[in-house]
């Protein structure tokens, strides 16, 4: 089973979201009082001229998330028009108007853009109606903030941890433009801007140039941490947009509530190299020692920024005890370090000649991924050394294809979890029927925790627990039990193959929610 740790959370809300299709559906389709702009494929294009400042939400009927947030949703757009205000406030139903959707890279529910004389500006924030009014009024005025010397500027950047700095002669020149332009449709970061000659002069650039400077937390060492850093790019809007964005994470960075978000979310960089240690807490690295393993990493960081996201674990905090445990990690043999790959949620371990942390095998680690030839690892329980004293064996990952293809034997497999409520009723049936079959020659009797074992082959997999499986001898086909869990249904299972499907009359409502699943299955909620 792969866990999309820490995405388990998403996992959550996409089931609430499909549970809550139908009331979701008639509270964004039916109300006819609203003061939201209902926009589609025909009029979106009619209306983002007609309103210069509107707030368009991209949604889905069945996504539970966008009915959380309609009634706020549309009491800000009713504050807005009796205010006679100069923003407006829309919604799309993506899923209906498709190319509008498609257009502006819609690829989760909800999608907030801010469209400013017909430019769209993602927003990322909360959705609180404080905080969405804010974010438009914000980017309809300046989108650059000037400062006059550079005391004032690291004030600045103090207050916001980074700043893009644009450096012009000529405030008016089409550089200027482009840079404005760009910080206008940037989020993330604040843009500052400047024509001080002195200061032009002091960090080397004559008629126009770009700078980032951040202040972030040294944890990388003097001779590492890198405060300031020149745009050498082309001068177009979008490769100064993809930069600065670039810019808005550290070197490295430490993993925990406030930043788990943002590294696991990042839709530019989806491959991290993680490094686990003892940072605080008892038998935690010295300083000296500390220091020098964030030296090694940020070595390495620099040199594949634009590739990786360089992260760090504090194995002192308790809480990223089960993300170690997820990544394969081992306590006696810390510093420990993984790559991970959110794209398809594969993990690869380094070597063992080559497991210490250094920049040397950091590169030489990274380069074997990025090469293919990385050891993908596939987390496994422990096999206890009674595994197999008891009828119905307890088997994992590394001995689950000698038990299940056996060409001998039918082996009956009981998938569960640790969460499972409904597995422990199973697992009384499943003892009961391995004591009946515990002296035959061709069948065995086994289960496995679904929740700590992964597997290369998905389809030997299940997301779905308690789940029952036979591999037939001989061919090792894999055959699922659908039917009412009993001893009997089990049993003749177990000596038939017959699945016993039940059979039922679908009504409308479930083909209904069908089709609502199909078309969720090619979008992700947030």
């Amino acid at each position: 089973m792969k866990q999309l740790f820490p995405h388990a959370l998403v996992l959550v809300l996409l089931f609430l979201s499909l549970s809550l299709a139908k009331e979701g559906e008639k509270n964004e389709s039916t109300n006819m009082d609203s003061d939201v702009i209902v926009l589609t494929d025909k009029n979106f294009d009619e209306m983002i001229k007609k309103h210069d400042m509107l707030m368009v939400k991209f949604y889905a009927p069945w996504c539970g998330h966008c009915k959380e947030m309609s009634p706020d949703y549309e009491k800000l757009a009713t504050k807005l028009k009796k205010s006679k205000s100069k923003f407006a406030i829309g919604k799309l139903d993506a899923t209906v108007s498709m190319t509008t959707g498609q257009k502006y890279r819609v690829t989760g529910y909800p999608t907030l853009k801010f469209f400013f004389k017909g430019l769209p500006i993602d927003y990322e924030g909360a959705r609180e109606n404080n905080k969405i009014l804010k974010f438009m009024e914000k980017k309809s005025g300046d989108s650059t903030k000037t400062f006059k010397d550079e005391t004032e500027l690291n004030k600045m950047v103090e207050r916001n941890s980074l700043a893009i700095i644009g450096f012009f002669k000529d405030l008016n020149s089409k550089e200027a433009n482009i840079f404005i332009e760009a910080a206008r449709l940037t989020s993330y970061v604040e843009f500052l801007i400047t024509s001080d000659k002195s200061l032009m002069k002091k960090f080397g650039f004559e008629k126009y140039g770009i700078m980032a400077q951040n202040d972030f937390p040294e944890n990388t060492g003097k001779d590492i941490s890198v405060k300031r850093s020149t745009y050498k790019g082309k001068f177009n809007r979008n490769d100064i947009i993809e930069w600065s964005k670039s810019k808005s994470v550290p070197l490295i960075v430490e993993f925990n509530d406030q930043t788990s978000q943002k590294i696991m979310t990042d839709e530019k960089i989806n491959q991290h190299v993680i490094v686990f240690a003892k940072f605080t807490g008892k038998d935690a690295l010295s300083k000296e020692d500390r220091d020098k393993l964030m030296i090694e990493f940020a070595r390495a960081a620099e040199k594949y920024r634009n590739k990786f996201i360089f992260v760090y674990v504090d194995l002192g905090d308790v809480q990223n005890g089960p993300m170690f445990h997820y990544f394969g990690g081992d306590i006696e043999k810390t510093p420990f370090f993984i790559i991970f790959n959110l794209a398809d949620v594969s993990k690869f371990h380094p070597h063992e000649d080559a497991n210490t942390l250094t920049t040397k095998n950091l590169v030489k680690f990274i380069d074997l991924y990025l090469n293919k030839k990385a050891k993908q690892f596939f987390l496994s329980g422990e096999l206890p050394d009674d595994w197999d004293s008891k009828p119905l064996k307890y088997i994992v990952q590394k001995n689950f294809m000698e038990i299940t293809h056996d060409k001998k034997k039918d082996a009956m497999i009981l998938y569960i979890s640790n969460e499972c409520e409904q597995c422990g009723d199973k697992m009384t049936m499943m003892k009961e029927l391995a004591q009946e079959f515990k002296d035959s020659d061709d069948k065995v009797l086994a289960y496995i925790n679904g929740g700590i074992n992964e597997f290369k082959d998905e389809s030997l997999t299940t997301d779905l627990f308690p789940t029952i499986r036979i591999f037939k001898k001989k061919t090792n086909e894999m055959v699922e039990f659908l039917g009412q869990f009993s001893v009997d249904n089990l049993r003749k299972f177990l000596i038939e193959y017959d699945v016993q499907k039940p059979e039922y009359v679908e009504t409308d409502d479930e083909e209904e929610l069908e089709e609502d699943n199909n078309e969720e299955s090619s979008i992700h909620t947030e």
